[in-house]
């Protein structure tokens, strides 16, 4: 259950454009808020000298920090999280790394924040795509990247929104299962939220076809949909369909996901894993993630799995074998 979000803000209006989404979820699930602002250390030495004195310093930053801590009471108090636990905190340090330890800190279930923020003014405000990149990588909760607010304009007029799950067959991809059913349902309440499991089958080569790959695809997407008319998933009262897309040698995957979402105008969020990859290893294998990621102008609900997940879902898809064992 979502019970604390914490939404990092960087002082642009652009980066304020996640409030909207993090309001309603307050809302729906009663949760409370956490608003922060990152100083980044250079900002108390620009435009000063190397001569300047330290009392000069130490005022230069008492601005900062007041201005931040302003920034942020007058964000709480605006009519967009009016009724909603609010509070707020403001940090000195790497943006990338403060988040990350301010969720584990603050114990928040899910970090909600613009992917794509304002222009860097004078070193005073952190580039978000960056941030919102390293974050989804390396956060140890669900991280739902903000692109656009104006997508959830229908959604705001009583449409409930849905999400679209991109699945795999592995333990690791079912892991958004759960963060996205609760996702869907918090975002629809009073309504029945929506999930469609979207199944990607790769095909050896260009000239096979799919054969048994399909119906594994079609058996595991069924069970997949019984977890939530009748298993563990039912809580959530959602509906639920399903799709299987195939691709193959030289089709990019994320254009796959990319065109299933927009075929379903109903499919408002996109929830995937990450391998939260850096480096030459993630050069090298990829991210569909980060491809849709990059080519999306929908949300994004990014869960990077802890082991204790995909142990949890392992056991669970044996334990539900077994009982089905003749």
């Amino acid at each position: 259950m979502i019970e604390r979000i914490l939404v990092p803000l960087d002082g642009s209006a652009r980066s304020e454009e996640a409030l909207a989404i993090a309001g309603r979820l307050a809302r729906a699930t009663g949760a409370s808020l956490l608003l922060m602002r990152v100083i980044t250390p250079e900002q108390f030495h620009m435009h000063l000298h190397t001569d300047v004195s330290e009392y000069m310093l130490e005022q230069m930053r008492k601005m900062y920090l007041e201005e931040a801590e302003t920034y942020l009471k007058q964000v709480m108090a605006s009519s967009r999280l009016q009724g909603i636990r609010a509070s707020s905190k403001v940090v000195v340090g790497l943006p990338g790394d403060c988040i990350l330890r301010q969720a584990q800190e603050y114990d928040a279930q899910l970090i909600v924040m613009c992917s794509q923020g304002g222009v860097r003014e004078e070193g005073v405000r952190w580039l978000m795509g960056s941030v919102a990149q390293y974050v989804e990588r390396q956060s140890a909760v669900p991280v739902l990247l903000v692109r656009d607010e104006r997508l959830f304009a229908a959604s705001q007029k009583g449409e409930a929104p849905g999400i679209l799950v991109a699945l795999d067959g592995s333990p690791y991809a079912e892991t958004t299962l759960v963060p996205a059913a609760e996702l869907a349902q918090a975002l629809a309440w009073p309504q029945p939220g929506r999930i469609h499991l979207m199944y990607a089958v790769k095909v050896p080569s260009a000239t096979e076809e799919p054969g048994e790959a399909q119906e594994e695809a079609a058996t595991y997407l069924k069970a997949c949909q019984e977890r939530f008319q009748t298993g563990d998933l039912k809580q959530y009262g959602l509906k639920v369909v399903s799709s299987i897309v195939t691709y193959r040698p030289g089709e990019p995957l994320w254009q796959k996901i990319l065109a299933t979402s927009c075929h379903d105008t109903q499919c408002d969020i996109i929830a995937m894993a990450t391998h939260g990859r850096e480096g030459l290893p993630r050069l090298r294998q990829g991210s569909v993630t980060e491809d849709v990621l990059q080519a999306s102008s929908q949300p994004l609900l990014i869960v990077r799995p802890q082991l204790a997940d995909i142990e949890h879902v392992t056991q669970a898809s044996k334990a539900k074998h077994q009982q089905e064992a003749p």
